[in-house]
C-alpha cells in the first residue's frame, strides 16, 4: 500500500538534518543511534498530537458492549489512547486507567452487561496518517528533539512559529469534540481564536 505524503524514514532524516547529522537509510527502533532518538521522539509527538482527536482517529458517539473487540471494558485494544463519554453518557467521569475503562465516579472497572456510549480516539501508524497530521507531529518532534540536542532560545522561537502553521493547517479538519465531559481535554484555541469545543 502507498504511503501519502512523507514517509517516517524522511521524517527522521529531516529531525536528524535540523541538528546537522547525517541522513541514514534505515529506521533503528530501539536502538542507541542518533537515528533511533529521533524516531523515539518522532514517535512521542505523534501520540501528543493524536491524543486530542481527528477525524481520521477517532469513532464518535459510539455504543459499546463490555466485550466488544476494541473496547473490551477491562483490557483496551492497544491503539486506544483516549475515551470520550458521549451520548446518554456524556457528563460521567470514564476514562482510561491501566489498561482497562474506567469509572472515576465510582472508583470501578466494572461495568456490568451494561452499554457504554462513547467517543474512542486511536493512534494511527506513521502510514496511515494523513499528510496534514505528519507535518503537525514532524513540527513538534523537531522542537522536541532540537530541545533536547541543540538548546537555543531564538531557534525555539522560529520552531514555535512551524508548529503554529502546522496547526493551522491541521486544525481546518478538527473533529468536533463538544460532547465531551467538562475538564477531559485541555482548551485548544484554533486559528479563528475559537475554543473547537475541546476543555
Amino acid at each position: 500500500m502507498a504511503t501519502l505524503g512523507m514517509t517516517q524514514l524522511e521524517a527522521v532524516n529531516l529531525l536528524l538534518f535540523s541538528t546537522g547529522n547525517p541522513r541514514v537509510t534505515a529506521l533503528d527502533p530501539g536502538g542507541t543511534s542518533d537515528a533511533a532518538e529521533a524516531e523515539y521522539i518522532l514517535d512521542l509527538a505523534s501520540e501528543i498530537v493524536q491524543v486530542r482527536g481527528w477525524p481520521e482517529n477517532t469513532i464518535q458517539t459510539k455504543d459499546y458492549t463490555p466485550a466488544a473487540t476494541l473496547i473490551n471494558f477491562t483490557s483496551l485494544d492497544a491503539t486506544v489512547i483516549r475515551v470520550i463519554p458521549a451520548g446518554k453518557d456524556r457528563g460521567r467521569h470514564l476514562g482510561i486507567k491501566d489498561d482497562a475503562l474506567y469509572d472515576f465516579d465510582n472508583d470501578v472497572a466494572t461495568f456490568g452487561t451494561t452499554d457504554v456510549t462513547l467517543t474512542v480516539v486511536r493512534e494511527l501508524t506513521w502510514d496511515n496518517m494523513p499528510p496534514t497530521m505528519k507535518h503537525l507531529v514532524l513540527a513538534r518532534a523537531e522542537r522536541l528533539y532540537r530541545r533536547r540536542k541543540m538548546p537555543d532560545a531564538v531557534f525555539d522561537g522560529f520552531l514555535a512559529e512551524e508548529v503554529a502553521e502546522a496547526e493551522i493547517q491541521a486544525s481546518r479538519h478538527a473533529p468536533d469534540l463538544s460532547s465531551a465531559s467538562i475538564n477531559t481535554q485541555p482548551l485548544v484555541i484554533n486559528a479563528g481564536g475559537r475554543d473547537n469545543g475541546q476543555r
